[in-house]
């Protein structure tokens, strides 16, 4: 329960970090509505790498490799 809500967490947060890096801004924004939707991050092999490498530095000895988590 709490673990996975946990690990979703962490996964998004890191997820929307990486993406406020790479989001595309040459695209007109997409309209709906007269709301302006925001465009869908792309995300660049290098960082997602670099992502990847941050969190088995910093993050996998408390969340796991496989973000399955630690007791405690």
């Amino acid at each position: 329960g709490q673990k996975i809500f946990k690990n979703m967490r962490l996964f998004f947060g890191i997820s929307l970090l990486l993406s406020a890096c790479v989001v595309q801004q040459s695209n007109p924004p997409v309209v709906i509505q007269g709301t302006a939707v925001p465009l869908l991050p792309t995300f660049d092999d290098s960082q997602v790498t670099r992502g990847e490498n941050l969190y088995g530095q910093y993050c996998a000895s408390c969340h796991g490799m496989n973000l399955e988590g630690q007791p405690n």
